[in-house]
């Protein structure tokens, strides 16, 4: 073996099987390959397991002759290509591969595409269109593999289709199939006369950022860079030849997964992956662990996630155990989840690499003590450097050396060229040596809701302004942004003339920053903070803001300024001296008009116009303030939702007119308010009866001049809001029912995010433990649509494609707040009956079967302790009481009225409370149980009552939809609820046992809620249900019971359906955790 110079480890020291072969650069790494064929050509390079679940391998030789064959499809692709350019020579290339391929075909193929002495680039499939038109712009990858998935195609076809608009041409080539390279009867006759070897500074490699803040950005590795990336292991404190390294779960444009590629003739390491395959196998946590066992893998290398859902079950832990190591990386793994494994015996340790520098962690430290597990060594073949930060924190910098050269150099230390990897690490306190992952210097920030924030590019755009001096965003853990400014000329923040004036002063350029941030990321004027000239920002030696050291001097402004923001009066509005109607219809005006970003009419609903609860309060405060001043009524007495009962301009200038006239709510909370939700229910439900039999009896005559009367053979199922969590199972199981031919899935527009439907959806299903690669199948056609507006919004074309090949819809899509009255559900009540009507004017005889999914919001205010009826109740009292369930008992009854007098072919489904799947556990943190386990843990014990639960798994709930949809049941409502509920303290005590909290009865819970929701310095969202909570006893989740028997007849699902039990309990808490809830 000839080295460049000595190393700690050699590798195959123990192996004499093993030949290793030359690494001073005299091979490359592909010729590695065709060196280890010769020399033991049947030494395993991969194994795994094939779909029989028995184990094989493919050595040396064959893999060798693989490349060959595939370096033979590169070099004629290669001279088609310079033909039809009209060009000559034997220059270098540069091929891009966009595939979802299996990784020994992937490997392959890059390994192909080196040997001829081309480039190869490894382009991340998760890309959009114009950033892989992007990618290949700016490095002439204008020649690229792509997978034969409808998904990559289209995305190749949709760069093609940009760079053909800016004259440049791309070509697109099939991948080479497992089958065409691999175990060919002939051998491979490569000329090796048309082979252009690379020298060694050429670039053999290109991966790419991660594009987190803006394109990514493309990174080329040349041949010595890739050769070090395969010497790794002999800088670690093993010698792991031989040793069965699974490398399952990451794809091939990783730079870990393309490191292995290099390891493995350099070290003898063999590779375990999942089997050739196309579509390959996608890899879930527990396909991942069976083919770990069966290729008897030494070694894993994961991601976290995967570990936390191998941790979930305890029979798992053997398999773990009997892991020499598990190597994870890319997020953080749960602590507890890490100290519980690592007590148990599983030896676990992080990886920590990035493309610009390649992977940089000793491959493999010998000493990890279990309870050091969350830090790593970095390989001695690197030189890091660390620029203190704070405290044991260091931003990590590599500089270039003889066994290490970064692939970017953007930084200079000590005179020598380094990498700035932005990452800040923390030393662990009594070994040096060791270091963990503490976050990026510049952090996006993570806001309560999960969303987040880049800061950087919004800083930047408020530095601009000559009057700001620095500007540091803060807000992370919170519901809404702030922004700390250090004024250019120093002022006094106490002084609250000056603050104001500053604040105006600058506002023009908050604003600005504000139209390039998403609606999550606005920065409000009452959350702009100002240093005081007493404690100045900290600055680096490079002159920017020390962000951590700062904010955290101004932790205790911070904390007051969200306490002042959640009381907030907009004491700057002036009030009126006489509450006459005009004047208080012009306060509230104002007071809207200051905290809503677009303008909206008096009669509008403010949050179907994007008033978040944020928003609500400050126009509530400012309304409160206002009234507090100058009216002598006692403010206390007005209702806390009032703005969510008088959702428009005109309607909240009536209702405060008439309380400072009269001081009374009275109507507001009492029973007597009753009969005034029924009118409004009346109302509401007339006039969309009447709209729906005047829109149907205008277009009956062309339903039946075009009725073809013929049957469909295959399913075709239109779903809307599939991106929720039901809509997203519902979508999952048509896609993988055979019966199911095509499938529209039906979303309205994000205004929130840029994001397209598919990537939601795509996150969605990542979310919720769903294989995203479903989302490739040919038969999911994504559609935006706008409910309310004719035709759904659609073109025409689009609108009579699905009305005419629809065979069942399932109407899902429906605004989940408990906040909001029932005129705020109108615009989804008009969108209920435009989709009723794209089943009625079907030209099918028969029409459609449609399903409404209703909720048992509808039965809110029932009063009879008898089971509810698998049917509708007439009595508009039986759901009065919150807007919600008041539009749902509307929609029932429009439904039912196009079934038994406009021929609809529809049921009503009413859902009760739908839990986590039995999968993963996904249960939407956001719904009432979590927050209230989330609230348990913050107030230290948790609620027990004598109650049953009647919680539906997610994914059963879209199983028995879909029988509904399919029963030729007769009955028109049918109830989503498990027919076996379970008691309540039996949930409880699971979820009491496991987070350590002790039980009270409701009452005290309650109380103990209500003080810490009313305190005034809480701004957890969890504390944001009192009402909801305080109304549990009578009209709570569990406070009925529900026949079920038709619904069971017409679900094979809910007939067979087993009753909650504990290891569902510990799905939920393992999910809301990854969730961040606990």
């Amino acid at each position: 073996m000839t080295l460049p110079y000595p190393v700690p480890t050699l590798q195959g020291a123990d192996d004499p099987s093993f030949v290793r072969p030359p690494l001073d650069g005299s091979l490359t790494i592909p010729e590695l390959y065709l060196h280890q064929a010769r020399h033991t050509p049947e030494r395993p390079l991969y194994v795994y397991a094939d779909a029989d679940k028995a184990q094989q391998t493919i050595c040396y030789r064959d893999a060798a002759l693989a490349i060959d064959r595939a370096a033979g499809i590169v070099l004629d692709h290669a001279d088609a290509l310079r033909s039809k350019r009209g060009e000559t020579g034997s220059d270098r290339m540069t091929f891009g591969i966009l595939a979802v391929a299996d990784s020994i075909t992937y490997a392959a193929t890059m390994l192909a595409i080196m040997r001829c002495g081309h480039t190869v680039f490894c382009i991340s499939t998760r890309n959009s269109a114009a950033a892989v038109a992007h990618l290949v712009r700016a490095t002439g990858a204008f020649q690229l593999f792509v997978s034969p998935d409808h998904a990559m195609r289209h995305l190749a076809s949709e760069a093609s289709e940009t760079l053909k608009q800016e004259g440049l041409d791309l070509t697109t080539l099939p991948i080479p199939r497992f089958d065409e390279i691999y175990f060919k009867d002939s051998e491979s006759v490569l000329d090796e006369r048309r082979l252009r070897r690379p020298s060694t500074d050429d670039p053999v490699l290109i991966l790419h950022s991660s594009g987190s803040t803006a394109f990514p950005k493309p990174i080329y590795s040349n041949t010595k860079q890739f050769l070090e990336y395969g010497m790794l292991p002999c800088f670690g404190e093993i010698d792991w030849c031989g040793f069965r390294l699974a490398m399952h779960s990451l794809p091939m444009f990783h730079i870990m997964a393309v490191s292995s590629v290099a390891w493995a003739p350099c070290t003898g390491v063999i590779l375990a992956l999942f089997r050739p395959a196309s579509p390959p196998v996608f890899p879930t946590s527990g396909v991942f662990l069976e083919d770990v066992n069966i290729t008897q893998s030494d070694i894993a290398v994961t991601v976290p996630a995967f570990i936390e859902e191998w941790a979930r079950e305890p029979e798992n832990l053997p398999a773990l155990q009997r892991l020499k190591l598990i190597c994870f990386g890319g997020a953080p793994l749960n602590k507890a989840v890490g100290d519980q494994l690592s007590k148990a015996g599983v030896r676990l340790t992080p990886g920590y690499g990035m493309t610009e520098v390649g992977y940089t962690t000793m491959v493999f430290p010998a000493d990890i003590a279990p309870q050091d597990w969350e830090y790593f060594k970095l390989s001695p073949h690197t030189q890091p450097s660390y620029v203190p930060y704070e405290g044991r924190l260091s931003e990590l910098f590599f500089v270039q050396c003889e066994t290490h050269h970064p692939c970017v150099l953007d930084a200079s230390i000590d005179g020598k060229p380094a990498c700035e990897t932005k990452d800040l690490l923390e030393q662990h306190p009594t070994r040096p040596e060791l270091w963990k992952v503490f976050g990026r210097a510049d952090d996006q920030i993570v806001l309560s809701t999960g969303e987040k924030t880049n800061p950087v590019p919004l800083e930047a755009i408020m530095r601009t302004d000559p009057n700001i001096a620095v500007a540091i965003m803060f807000g992370r853990g919170r519901f809404q942004n702030g922004v700390l400014l250090q004024p250019s000329t120093p002022l006094d923040p106490d002084n609250e003339s000056e603050l104001i004036k500053y604040r105006n002063l600058v506002w023009s350029t908050i604003d600005k920053a504000n139209e390039h941030a998403p609606a999550h990321s606005k920065i409000f004027k009452e959350m702009v903070l100002v240093t005081s000239p007493r404690k100045p920002v900290e600055l680096t030696a490079k002159g920017t803001p020390r962000r951590q050291v700062t904010l955290t001097a101004y932790t205790r402004e911070i904390e007051e300024l969200y306490e002042k923001v959640k009381n907030a009066s907009q004491t700057d509005i002036e009030s009126p001296s006489e509450w006459t109607e005009q004047a208080t219809r012009t306060f509230i005006q104002k007071a809207v008009s200051r905290v809503m970003r677009d303008a909206v009419e008096d009669d509008d609903d403010l949050f179907q116009h994007g008033c978040d609860s944020l928003q609500a309060t400050m126009i509530r405060n400012a309304i409160m303030h206002a009234l507090r001043e100058t009216v002598k009524h006692p403010v206390h007495s007005l209702p806390i939702n009032f703005i969510y009962d008088h959702p428009s301009v005109t309607a909240l200038t009536s209702f405060v007119h008439q309380w400072t006239i009269t001081g009374d709510t009275s109507g507001h909370k009492r029973a007597s308010e009753r009969p005034l939700k029924v009118m409004e229910m009346e109302q509401v439900l007339e006039q969309f009866t009447h709209l729906l039999t005047e829109r149907f009896s205008g277009i009956q005559k062309t339903v039946f001049a075009h009725a073809s009367g013929d049957a469909p053979n295959e399913e075709v199922i239109v779903i809307t809001g599939t991106s929720g969590y039901l809509g997203s199972f519902l979508l999952e199981q048509t896609i993988r029912d055979p019966r199911v031919r095509k499938v529209y899935a039906l979303n309205r527009h994000s205004s929130a995010s840029g994001a397209t439907i598919v990537d939601r959806q795509r996150d969605m299903f990542l979310s919720v433990g769903i294989d995203p690669s479903l989302l490739d199948s040919a038969k999911v056609d994504f559609v935006m649509a706008d409910y309310p507006r004719d035709r759904l919004g659609l073109s025409a074309e689009k609108y009579e494609e699905i009305r005419d090949s629809a065979t069942s819809i399932i109407h899902n899509a429906w605004r989940v707040d408990f906040n909001l009255a029932l005129a705020s559900f109108k615009p989804l009540i008009k969108g209920l009956c435009n989709m009723m009507e794209l089943a009625l004017t079907s030209p099918r005889t028969t029409g459609p079967h449609f399903a409404f999914v209703s909720s048992i919001g509808a039965v809110q205010g029932r009063t009879s302790t008898d089971p509810v009826p698998e049917a509708a109740l007439d009595d508009p009292l039986s759901a009065a009481g919150g807007g919600y369930g008041e539009s749902k008992w509307v929609a029932e009854h429009l439904v039912l009225y196009a079934r038994s007098r406009l021929g609809l072919n529809g049921l009503v489904a009413r859902s009760g409370q739908l839990s986590g799947d039995l999968r993963a556990g996904a249960w939407n943190s956001k719904e009432w149980f979590p927050a209230l386990v989330s609230a348990s843990t913050k107030l230290g014990v948790i609620p027990t009552r004598d109650d049953d639960v009647a919680w539906l798994p997610m994914d059963q709930a879209a199983s028995a939809l879909l029988d509904f949809t399919r029963s030729s049941s007769p009955t028109a409502v049918l109830h989503l609820i498990t027919p076996r509920p379970v008691p309540w303290f039996k949930v409880i005590t699971a979820i009491s046992t496991h987070l350590a909290l002790p039980t009270v009865s409701w009452d005290e819970w309650l109380e103990r809620y209500r003080v810490r929701a009313t305190s005034g310095k809480e701004t957890d969202r969890v504390f944001n249900l009192a009402p909801f909570f305080e109304a549990f006893d009578t009209n709570g989740p569990n406070h009925a019971h529900y026949i079920t028997k038709e619904s069971e007849a017409a679900s094979q699902t809910l007939a067979t359906l087993k009753p909650l039990a504990e290891g569902d309990i510990e799905r939920y808490l393992t999910f809301w955790k990854r969730e961040g809830l606990l």
